[in-house]
């Protein structure tokens, strides 16, 4: 006798939703993916709040990317894309039977060209940096890194003896974690060097800070998560 297979839900709750999504964003792809995604979900859940995923339509959904289109195409599209996410993962779980996103369209958007600034531009940035951000900034230019990258460097990860450093990334596919070497220019050197002189020997980061953590109630040590303050 072949065993029946269990129905697929219809009438999951969009909360429940939205909290799996965000535990498994969490938990395989990037610190600024997953707080990218909060920032979205908060948005969802306070329009959506209380209804089941199936009763949540195409319209409704259209009516979102129109209002967010107002701040500009490129928001509306990146809510969209966003939201698509969520429930193609629903789908792939067994959790949702269809995608009301998958067929709302993407908002029109003209590609400009962007445009980069001159060494005399950067330059000026560096004269007003403090120190520190001096540091920070440094290791931006000669890694050519993205910023989580840099967030999350520790002082395992940079050999002064093979003049290089490690930085990791997720872009890969599956959010895995993956390091590549890169060479340490002599003005890397110079401001890693320095700055592992001056280091507390307790703290792995090359650039951490305290912060206030709601969730342990208590000032805290580690890794910025985002440098939106810079």
């Amino acid at each position: 006798m072949v065993a029946r297979r269990a129905p697929i839900p219809t009438d999951t709750p969009f909360l429940v939703l939205v909290n799996k999504r965000l535990d498994e964003v969490k938990q395989r792809l990037s610190i600024e993916h997953y707080m990218d995604t909060v920032y979205h979900a908060r948005r969802w859940i306070a329009r959506w709040n209380g209804l089941a995923c199936s009763q949540i339509t195409r319209e409704m959904i259209t009516d979102l990317r129109n209002e967010r289109s107002k701040v500009s195409n490129e928001t509306a599209n990146k809510e969209l894309r966003h939201l698509k996410a969520l429930f193609n993962w629903g789908v792939k779980n067994e959790i949702l039977t269809s995608n009301p996103a998958a067929n709302v369209a993407m908002m029109r958007i003209e590609k400009k060209s962007k445009r980069i600034p001159t060494q005399e531009e950067i330059n000026k940035v560096f004269e007003v940096a403090t120190a520190e951000q001096q540091d920070y900034l440094w290791c931006l230019r000669e890694t050519l890194g993205r910023s989580r990258e840099i967030n999350g460097l520790t002082w395992d990860d940079v050999d002064f003896k093979n003049m290089s450093v490690i930085l990791f990334t997720r872009k890969k596919k599956y959010g895995t974690k993956t390091p590549r070497v890169i060479p340490m220019t002599n003005t890397l050197y110079r401001v890693l060097s320095d700055r592992y002189k001056r280091r507390d020997p307790e703290i792995p980061w090359v650039f951490w800070h305290r912060f206030f953590s709601k969730k342990a109630g208590k000032i805290l040590i580690g890794p910025f998560q985002d440098r939106k303050k810079f």
